[in-house]
């Protein structure tokens, strides 16, 4: 009995730090599709930038980060409609992300929809 609690003891502890170093690459490949997405950003080559920006979606669906930036390469591909779709997204994840809020509302302006970039800028 002695041993199977001492056996317990070591699973979960050695579980609390190899959980967090097992995720860590997840992240670290995540980081390095945004910053290679930035770059093309940057550099105004918004179709490579999505393309980026979406596989570090596939790998961390949560980040609102990606689905702004990827948000903002629609803009400037003047689709309007996925950027809105990102943009959404990015503020279910985040709701007091205002720059989102902001540039939803922009995007909505462009569109024509005035009344939505209104609710946007209230």
């Amino acid at each position: 009995m002695k041993y199977f609690r001492l056996t317990v003891i070591m699973f979960v502890v050695g579980a609390f730090f190899l959980l967090p170093v097992l995720g860590c690459d997840q992240s670290d490949d995540s980081i390095e599709w945004l910053d290679n997405g930035d770059k093309e950003f940057d550099e105004k080559n918004y179709e490579k930038a999505i393309e980026h920006y979406a596989k570090a979606i596939s790998i961390d669906p949560d980040d609102a980060y990606a689905y702004y930036r990827r948000g903002g390469a629609y803009y400037h591909l003047k689709r309007y409609n996925k950027a809105i779709k990102d943009l959404t997204k990015v503020i279910s994840i985040d709701p007091n992300k205002s720059s989102a809020y902001n540039d939803r509302g922009w995007v909505y302006y462009e569109m024509k929809k005035y009344d939505k970039a209104l609710e946007d800028y209230e």
